[in-house]
């Protein structure tokens, strides 16, 4: 709540490069057990990149890649710098957070960089698979989608993962009782 008035996030949208960013957070789930509730299931937040036709605004929805924002990666999105201009000794290398759900799938990576010579950021999207039965990766990213960002996009983005926290961690219910009931 903020002065006494209940916040609503939204998901955040944003469109350009023929590439759609949709950013969502998804509220953290609650059982009951023992008479009591409790989080079942964590929250987070769901970074769909998908690709648009030539010439239209059409999205492919068969080509959306979804990336899985949890919260020990929120500090990762939080820090980034978008006051300062690019500086080569900081900014080269950028941000890598990844997400591996099971073991045959592949590793879901989401590599943000600050483009040199711009106020600009660059999140890019690929997939590394498992090679066999052992922990090796191939080193071909595969999947690769990437979206150019200005520093108020980015600070946008910030600001919805910000607001975003009680919600992944379930405090919302604090406030809210009633989330409880309905979540189940």
């Amino acid at each position: 709540m903020y002065n006494n008035k209940r916040i609503y996030l939204r998901g955040y949208n944003i469109t350009k490069d023929k590439v759609m960013l949709a950013i969502q957070p998804k509220p953290a789930q609650f059982s009951e057990n023992q008479g009591s509730y409790q989080v079942s299931k964590n929250g987070y937040i769901q970074i769909d990149m998908t690709p648009m036709e030539e010439g239209s605004n059409q999205i492919i929805p068969n080509s959306r890649r979804t990336f899985i924002l949890l919260m020990k990666s929120v500090g990762d999105i939080l820090d980034l710098d978008t006051r300062l201009a690019y500086d080569s000794a900081v900014d080269e290398d950028g941000t890598y957070i990844q997400y591996h759900n099971q073991q045959t799938e592949p590793i879901k990576v989401l590599r943000i960089n600050k483009l040199p010579d711009k106020r600009m950021y660059r999140f890019t999207y690929c997939e590394i698979s498992p090679m066999g039965d052992d922990s090796t990766v191939s080193g071909d990213p595969q999947n690769v989608i990437g979206i150019d960002l200005s520093y108020g996009e980015v600070k946008n983005i910030q600001t919805l993962v910000e607001y975003s926290i009680p919600i992944i961690l379930g405090w919302h219910c604090i406030y809210n009782p009633s989330v409880v009931a309905t979540n189940q």
